[in-house]
């Protein structure tokens, strides 16, 4: 028999050092210093034309900021003939753009800089509260992944409301998280809430009920709940307090016109149709803003999070941190607030990516731990009910994407044209949405199905060791981060200047007291010193034109079309257009600018007298060809850099069979502005009118590939062809 041997001493596996203390630190300051940097890449650039199915990034943006150019450029907060007061709404945006503008003057980046510089400060506090309440693991991993979330950064580089409002929020965050050190940081936690809403901006006023409600369930150790919330409402008091002296008794009437309006005066049907369209809203806004799209990863992880976390019923109340109270009210709530907005944009969404984001750390935490996933559906009827509303809600969410696609197929087969009659009736996102949910819930009920012949009372277990869940960790993880680089390396790619160089033409293009009006007119003022009005009229005022001095509108879509053209129809009939530029927007590709006539009905409405580029367009609309020229000749003399000027030298030279002139002029344009995709059309038609096939057509399928919505470059290559084929060989 063979000897046995004695077991040896058990050899320890040799443990990784400890970081040093100033990796912690290190590798926070990194991230969040690389995140702002890329917030910061070409900060003159237009919004990706697929970020918002609004044109609030084109729009609201620079009427956020308005009244600080108003006062750095004219002297005034509220010029006393402006009626956008809309410093009162966005007080905070426009103290912290103000200083920008007048140390480095006016301008898209100025515009957009401190919104970087609160979006970078936001993830860091959100950070620092994390930190305190659960330690510098989970601290760091939220701070990487909200750092370089594609999201998060297009959404905190435009001069929009939104990351002032967080900036608020996560100061109230963050104290609260050190309310248990002192009664201090509990008051201001609330004052912090109450300032998000009212100096921030109002979407965010679910949030002082939050901290409140936080407060109640959960309560310090050392604090009575009641107690704590009753310091929380005092700092929410003083805020309140010194916003109705500062803000609402000036411009009170201003500010209820505008809350009335967007709150009650959009929703139309009654008290059903608004119950109905919340319903709608809450389930599908995830998907019809994009937010699922845009970061598909970390939403199915945080909405996994959160079904879980209400799986443990009122238990995770006492069980769970604090924070995560707090996190998982913010989402919660804040979900179903900004629902009850009429058809909510993409930006109002970038409040809940943090919590989103916290609850999909959170999940990856958990696998990387090897924890086992347990899952029980909860024996009470109501439990059972908001289970399968959450689990039908995470069904819809990829179906929403795949709605479309569906539909086609059904509309095009003739076993699916019954469902989708039955669904479909007037191709509106509503029934889409409708479609989506139908599809959702049959696969809700084969679910329970299933799940009720293994038994509804045993609970779903997945088994995962520390390998197997550190695997799966890092592929989500890299996944990610891989889907955000993909995000964002596309959009700097493909990235226009559109809007950016029309804002700086505009001051060549029109005269020095110009005074334009229009939803897009703010956006179009960031680069010059125009005059600009925000809207086509303020709330029930119907003569803005001639009571502001209006010279010029701005057009992008049918409704500001057909706004003029029904509430001033003199207006409409006497206007002329100066010229139509491109946007690559979803809202829109086109905008145009139009002149006002002086006098309407009789009476003055401007003193404005056009300016060379414009008696320019008014000769040439006339074919007055040579005429036309020569004021363009002028007109290059004073601006030697504005592409259009030598664009439509060009268009004249080619007109009156100058080929070789028309040929180096647009070249020079395209030069200047390499994004037209109207000057490398026009390009492309010359060499087809020289017999220069080969290069006609690379210049039209590039201004295809610029803009592959546009009918005259869809239709000059169709002609090209036909031309091709029609040339004997």
């Amino acid at each position: 028999m063979a000897k046995m041997k004695r077991p040896g001493p058990v050899k320890e596996k040799p443990r990784l050092p400890a970081f040093p203390r100033w990796a912690f630190p290190a590798v926070m300051a990194a991230s969040l210093l690389i995140g702002w940097g890329i917030r910061n890449f070409d900060l003159g650039a237009d919004p990706p034309a697929s970020i918002s199915w609004s044109q609030g990034p084109f729009t609201d943006g620079a009427v956020v900021v308005h009244n600080a150019r108003n006062a750095v450029l004219f002297g005034e907060w509220i010029l006393k003939d402006d009626y956008c007061r809309d410093v009162a709404l966005f007080p905070l945006s426009n103290m912290a753009v103000y200083p920008v503008f007048r140390a480095f003057g006016v301008g898209r980046r100025q515009a957009a800089w401190p919104n970087t510089v609160f979006g970078s400060l936001s993830i860091l506090l959100v950070a620092l509260a994390l930190w305190a309440a659960y330690g510098k693991g989970k601290a760091l991993l939220w701070a990487v992944a909200a750092s370089f979330n594609y999201f998060l950064i297009m959404f905190q580089r435009i001069p929009i409301a939104e990351p002032a409002m967080i900036f608020l929020m996560a100061l109230s965050f963050l104290f609260f998280c050190l309310s248990e050190r002192g009664k201090r940081y509990v008051i201001l936690s609330g004052a912090f809430a109450a300032a998000a809403p009212l100096f921030g901006k109002a979407h965010a006023y679910y949030f002082p009920a939050v901290l409140l409600a936080t407060y109640l369930l959960t309560g310090g150790k050392r604090d009575p709940r009641r107690r704590s919330a009753r310091f929380a409402a005092a700092g929410m008091a003083i805020v309140a307090a010194l916003w109705f002296l500062l803000l609402f008794l000036p411009y009170g009437e201003y500010i209820t016109a505008h809350v009335l309006h967007e709150s009650v005066n959009k929703h139309g049907g009654g008290a059903v149709a608004t119950i109905r369209a919340v319903l709608q809203n809450a389930v599908i806004m995830g998907s019809y803003t994009k937010m699922n799209e845009r970061m598909p990863a970390a939403a199915l992880l945080g909405f996994f999070g959160l079904v879980g976390l209400l799986s443990r019923g009122r238990r995770f109340l006492t069980e769970e941190p604090p924070a995560t109270v707090f996190l998982f009210l913010w989402l919660v709530t804040g979900w179903f607030a900004i629902a009850l907005v009429k058809l909510p944009a993409p930006r109002y969404l970038s409040a809940l990516a943090f919590p989103i984001l916290f609850f999909a750390v959170s999940a990856l935490e958990r696998l990387w731990e090897g924890r086992p996933i347990v899952w029980k559906h909860p024996r009470s009827l109501l439990g059972g009910l908001l289970t399968a509303g959450l689990v039908l809600f995470l069904f819809y969410q990829p179906l929403a994407a795949f709605g479309t696609l569906t539909l086609e197929k059904l509309r095009n087969s003739s076993w699916g044209i019954g469902v989708y009659e039955f669904f479909i009736q007037r191709e509106r996102y509503d029934e889409l949405a409708l479609f989506c949910l139908a599809e959702a819930l049959v696969l809700l009920v084969l679910a329970y199905g299933l799940f009720s012949l293994r038994g509804m009372n045993r609970p779903v277990r997945f088994p995962l060791n520390r390998k197997r869940g550190r695997i799966v960790a890092g592929v989500l993880g890299a996944i990610l981060l891989f889907l955000n680089i993909g995000n964002w390396v596309y959009w700097a790619e493909t990235r226009t200047h559109l809007v950016r160089d029309a804002s700086r033409d505009l001051g060549d293009w029109l005269g020095p007291n110009a005074r334009l009006m229009g939803s897009y007119a703010p956006t179009l003022g960031l680069d010059n010193t125009i005059r600009v009005f925000p809207y086509f009229g303020g709330l029930g005022d119907k003569d803005v034109f001639r009571k502001y001095g209006v010279t010029h509108v701005v057009v992008v879509s049918q409704g500001d079309h057909g706004i003029v053209k029904n509430d001033y129809p003199s207006i409409f009939d006497a206007w002329s257009m100066v010229l139509s530029y491109p946007l690559m927007s979803k809202y829109s590709d086109t905008m145009g600018i139009f002149r006002l006539p002086s006098e309407v009905d009789g009476a003055r409405v401007n003193d404005y007298e056009p300016s060379l580029f414009e008696r320019a367009v008014d000769v040439a609309k006339e074919s007055r060809w040579e005429d036309a020229l020569a004021l363009l000749q002028r007109f290059r003399e004073e601006k030697p850099d504005n592409a259009d000027g030598y664009y439509l030298i060009g268009f004249m030279y080619n007109e009156l069979g100058g080929t070789e002139q028309a040929e180096a002029a647009i070249a020079h344009a395209i030069d200047l502005r390499p994004e037209r995709p109207g000057y490398a059309l026009k390009l492309g038609e010359i060499y087809a009118r020289m017999g220069r096939v080969a290069e006609a057509r690379a210049w039209m399928e590039r201004a295809y590939f610029m803009n592959p919505r546009d009918q005259a470059v869809l239709a000059a290559l169709q002609s090209l062809d036909r031309a091709a084929r029609s040339t004997p060989r």
